[in-house]
């Protein structure tokens, strides 16, 4: 009777009685197996059946102003604090850190833009400057040039101005992670322009899980310069994965994990 038990469980699950355990102490061990493998297999599909995250009303590839979406980034307008004016217009940097920038930080390796500043109100306090997280920097030059966008937030401070002087600078380059994968990267030759702070739930999404995580240039020493590009590169790969891409994948989301926080 206990075989004929045993028969019905295995043809009930599809399996030949050769393929029942020869070691198992009798039904009871059976039916204990059995349950655990059960539990097991149902862990393991609701692992691989997690779903995505959605984002109602909009659409991976089809954010205004990434990828090859139309349109300009959509957001609130960045704008620099009363006191503090570009000395000229954004400009592509391919000669890397030198030694007036004040500032050479960022998260990316493809658009890096010097931004200088100068204060123009005196006073005996710093003037601090934020970049927000989620800030895009818009090419103005002709031709398929990548927009930039900042991950995470930066800060300046322009030191005290006293009556009647020539104004404190803070020449910086931001390293800034690209927005449209098929586009160009900056050169000396591409100019910029401050674009808005995103409202897209997806990037807004992706800046949150980066939070607290060592995504940025000064995170890393010269000895780390490969982790650094690792680095980079989950970033770089998860942006594109929203902007010119079908959305987060699991693997995009593992390599995002992977980062190493502060």
């Amino acid at each position: 009777m206990a075989e004929a038990f045993v028969k019905g469980i295995f043809e009930e699950t599809y399996l030949p009685m050769r393929h029942l355990p020869r070691f198992l102490p009798g039904v009871t061990g059976l039916t204990l197996s059995l349950s655990l493998l059960l539990f097991a297999c149902s862990k393991e599909s609701d692992k691989e059946d997690d779903p995505m995250p959605e984002f109602p009303g909009e659409t991976a590839g089809e954010i205004p102003g990434f990828g090859e979406a139309g349109g300009e980034p959509q957001g609130i307008q960045f704008r620099l604090p009363d006191g503090v004016e570009l000395v000229e217009q954004l400009r592509g940097n391919e000669n890397g850190r030198s030694n007036d920038d004040c500032v050479y930080d960022g998260q990316g390796n493809n658009v890096l833009v010097k931004i200088k500043l100068r204060r123009t109100m005196p006073g005996g306090s710093p003037i601090r400057v934020e970049f927000p997280a989620g800030l895009v920097i818009v090419s103005t030059s002709e031709g398929r040039n990548q927009n930039g966008l900042l991950i995470e937030k930066m800060i300046v401070e322009l030191p005290p101005m006293v009556q009647g002087g020539a104004g404190s600078r803070c020449d910086l380059t931001m390293l800034l992670t690209c927005a449209n994968e098929e586009r160009d990267p900056s050169s000396n030759y591409h100019t910029y322009k401050f674009g808005p702070v995103t409202n897209s739930a997806m990037i807004k999404d992706l800046i949150r899980r980066l939070s607290g995580k060592k995504i940025s240039y000064s995170d890393y020493t010269s000895a780390q310069e490969q982790q650094r590009l690792e680095a980079m590169y989950a970033v770089q790969q998860a942006l594109y994965s929203l902007t010119d891409r079908t959305g987060y994948n699991p693997g995009v989301l593992a390599e995002i994990a992977k980062i190493p926080n502060r």
